[in-house]
């Protein structure tokens, strides 16, 4: 069947260096592979997946965070604005197995910005037939 969710952040959020971004606020969750608990996407089946992410910074900060595939580093996305806002994102199709796991993580304290209830962090993800 299909798989497919979409994720959002709906507040103000730092994230210690090292931590997966908790993208809380779920539009979608079909296969319920998403984790609104933890930020973790585990694959219910194999196959070609793609994966997007995007946030904006608090003001006057920066986050840098990165996609993981099974703790593994993948891409990456920077923002740093010194007066006012910045945004950044990133997408990449990576190929899973059953049970294989993706999360953003910070690379170092992130500030991401939020203010219910507009969403501007984002995290999402679906399952493609070839």
């Amino acid at each position: 069947g299909c798989v497919a969710f979409s994720a959002g952040l709906d507040k103000h959020t730092e994230v210690p260096g090292g931590e997966a971004l908790v993208f809380n606020k779920v539009f979608l969750n079909v296969g319920s592979g998403y984790n609104s608990l933890t930020g973790i996407f585990t694959s219910p089946s194999a196959g070609i997946y793609i994966f997007h992410f995007h946030a904006t910074t608090q003001s006057t900060r920066d986050f840098w965070v990165e996609l993981f595939h099974n703790n593994e580093y993948v891409i990456s996305a920077f923002a740093r604005q010194k007066n006012d806002f910045d945004s950044a994102g990133n997408t990449v199709i990576l190929q899973l197995n059953e049970n294989d796991t993706v999360c953003v993580k910070a690379h170092r304290q992130a500030h991401i910005f939020g203010y219910p209830p507009e969403i501007y962090a984002t995290l999402s993800g679906y399952r493609i037939n070839l």
